[in-house]
């Protein structure tokens, strides 16, 4: 998605625009699409980490979402310290959306970095079933 519209969208689309279509009527096939077609290639291509920080803290579930997975698809590339900063921050949230997030942010970094994986998962016993069952689909 963001490659047909790259040269249109600049830093500011994410706050301005993104994060207002993440918060009404979200649904996860739209944070998702969102997520990986524009949040994650935007914040490649910019200095966004206040945003995703903010995002991260904020109440709503679906920003949250987006900030978790905004590393997803990275492969080595990926902030991995940042990545599990926000995983930890929400280990004790048992919703069912941000313990997915979780779970699939852990199981895309487990493809390449499974010692990572494995200690965030020591270090978290009362981590969502949800996410702990998605970090280890693949093991």
């Amino acid at each position: 998605m963001l490659s047909t519209f790259n040269g249109y969208l600049d830093e500011s689309f994410l706050s301005h625009h993104c994060e207002f279509l993440l918060t009404h009527k979200p649904w996860w096939d739209t944070v998702d699409s969102l997520g990986s077609g524009v949040v994650s290639p935007l914040t490649i291509n910019y200095d966004l980490l206040s945003l995703m920080n903010e995002w991260s803290k904020s109440e709503d579930i679906w920003l949250i979402r987006a900030a978790i997975q905004h590393q997803r698809g990275r492969k080595t590339e990926t902030d991995i310290p940042l990545l599990l900063k926000f995983c930890h921050d929400h280990a004790d949230d048992h919703t069912f959306w941000v313990a997915k997030a979780i779970g699939w942010a852990l199981r895309d970094l487990a493809y390449f970095d499974r010692p990572s994986v494995t200690r965030f998962l020591a270090e978290h016993p009362s981590l969502d079933r949800v996410a702990v069952r998605e970090a280890l689909k693949h093991s």
